[in-house]
């Protein structure tokens, strides 16, 4: 459930940003190709690449960087217990 909660609390976030929904998934897509080479993981660090994708400096806050990085925990954590 927290998940979920999570979730839609990004959607929330991105909404206000005037992102629209459809656009969501490629931000954390966008985000996890950021940060799957593995390292230390900043927000300026994601800000940052983010930028050099096209997105605008505002999208991502910490709030927000810690709402994605859930939904990673919460997906490998899945694919492992399967």
């Amino acid at each position: 459930m927290t998940q979920i909660i999570s979730l839609q609390t990004f959607s929330g976030i991105v909404q206000i940003r005037d992102l629209v929904p459809e656009k969501l998934t490629g931000l954390v897509k966008d985000v996890f190709n950021s940060l799957r080479d593995g390292g230390t993981f900043t927000l300026a660090f994601v800000k940052s690449e983010l930028e050099m994708m096209g997105w605008p400096e505002s999208i991502m806050d910490e709030k927000g960087l810690d709402i994605v990085m859930s939904l990673f925990d919460y997906s490998i954590n899945n694919r492992v217990n399967e």
